[in-house]
């Protein structure tokens, strides 16, 4: 399960810009639509996913990621 982790958080850019591209455009047309909560859904889907790319940019790759989220984890559990 740890492992599974690390590769989502190593390998962020992979997987978090696409769904930023398909969260996007989605929540745009149920807002469109007029159904307000899956649109909602959408956006926080795509939201998460900036913040999680962010944060990864922020941090400085995949490995400082990593380590950053490791502390991150040991203050918080510790």
């Amino acid at each position: 399960m740890e492992e599974a982790l690390y590769f989502a958080i190593r390998y962020t850019p992979f997987w978090g810009i696409p769904v930023i591209f398909i969260a996007v455009p989605s929540a745009y047309v149920y807002w469109l639509k007029d159904l307000r909560k899956v649109s909602l859904c959408f956006f926080l889907v795509a939201l998460f996913s900036f913040c999680v790319t962010s944060f990864w940019v922020w941090a400085g790759g995949p490995d400082p990621s990593i380590q950053h989220f490791q502390r991150l984890m040991t203050i918080i559990f510790n």
